[in-house]
């Protein structure tokens, strides 16, 4: 019987883990969409994307670029219960709005309205000054940070989460940077970009929350869920 991923070794997790990204890599177009974007509306898509699923976040984004509420000077003149009104389907509004206009602010007050200017600094110095915003937490600075710096770093959103639970990369209940650690272990600096983008792709349409499709898995012989499921 083959051994269930936490029970290889970390080279042989290694592998299945990049054979895992190589299949989703031939199964699913890689989109980097920020590209299209400046780095202060990314961000305020990232904000908005927090605790929601994809359809909702996207669509509230693009609602905010229709009514033109896409950079520092517009929201930071835009009444806050407008914004609120505006993310509401995208749930948590107020916290939302309160901690987009928090980073308007900031940015006005720290670069003079030019939020390209942090991107002049260290990947710790962005860390600890988004991080000093109240309501930006660690998994939006590192999506952020994914984007435009090049330390390597492998966001965990709740999909990620899940499969790495399930493969058995972490325990249930680890906490988000020994999952990112965790993750980032298994597969090189330049590859984690696209692995991020892939494994939430696979974790909305095979590693689903409820009822996956354990067959279409690639690496399904070494998932603890899968072998739950069939001997209980």
């Amino acid at each position: 019987m083959v051994k269930s991923f936490m029970f290889l070794s970390t080279e042989e997790k290694r592998k299945v883990f990049v054979k895992l990204i190589e299949y989703l890599e031939d199964k699913y177009d890689y989109n980097p969409w920020w590209n299209n974007y400046t780095p202060f509306q990314n961000l305020v898509g990232i904000i908005i994307s927090q605790r929601t699923n994809m359809r909702n976040g996207v669509k509230v984004f693009y609602r905010l670029l229709s009514e033109n509420l896409d950079d520092v000077d517009t929201i930071r003149n835009t009444d806050i219960r407008k914004i609120e009104e505006i993310i509401k389907s995208a749930g948590m509004a107020k916290v939302k709005a309160r901690t987009i206009k928090a980073l308007a602010e900031f940015i006005f007050e720290k670069y003079g309205g030019d939020f390209e200017k942090i991107l002049y600094k260290n990947a710790e110095d962005i860390r600890n000054e988004l991080l000093s915003i109240k309501g930006i937490g660690p998994k939006t600075v590192d999506v952020f940070l994914m984007i435009y710096s090049n330390e390597g770093i492998l966001p965990v959103d709740t999909h990620i989460y899940r499969i790495s639970i399930r493969l058995g990369i972490v325990r249930k209940g680890a906490s988000y940077e020994e999952t990112r650690a965790s993750l980032e272990n298994l597969i090189s600096p330049e590859k984690r970009r696209k692995a991020h983008i892939l494994l939430i792709e696979f974790g909305r349409k095979i590693c689903r929350a409820r009822n996956p499709f354990c067959e279409d898995c690639p690496v399904e012989k070494y998932c603890i869920f899968s072998r739950v499921d069939k001997y209980e």
